[in-house]
């Protein structure tokens, strides 16, 4: 194992262990446990970090191949794409305009909203 999987797997871990600390936290005060809270914070702590160790992988492979095909992709491709998603997105806010006020024109034309 590499070592900068190694670092990226310890993270991984560590933002489960966090995250099933707080779940953990967050169950008990608003279920109103008042004994005993330790246990399902320390059981959510731990469901944290096994499933972060176990799903980091997974997430650092789609990662690595995401990074692969963008690191190959040539240069004007990646450019006319862009340029072709700012289109759309462009077009697509102009539709959502357009629709907007046709839609409250025709509803105060009927006289609803």
């Amino acid at each position: 194992m590499k070592r900068s999987d190694t670092l990226a797997r310890r993270i991984g871990v560590g933002i489960g262990v966090v995250g099933g600390f707080f779940l953990g936290y967050a169950l008990v005060r608003l279920s109103g446990i008042s004994h005993q809270g330790w246990v399902l914070i320390s059981l959510t702590t731990m469901e944290g970090l096994i499933f972060a160790y176990l799903g980091t992988p997974y997430v650092l492979g789609g990662w690595r191949g995401f990074n692969q095909r963008l690191v190959s992709t040539p240069l004007p491709d990646l450019l006319s794409g862009l340029l072709g998603m700012i289109v759309g997105l462009v077009i697509a806010v102009l539709i959502g305009v357009a629709y907007r006020r046709n839609r409250s024109w025709r509803c105060r034309e009927s006289g609803r909203r």
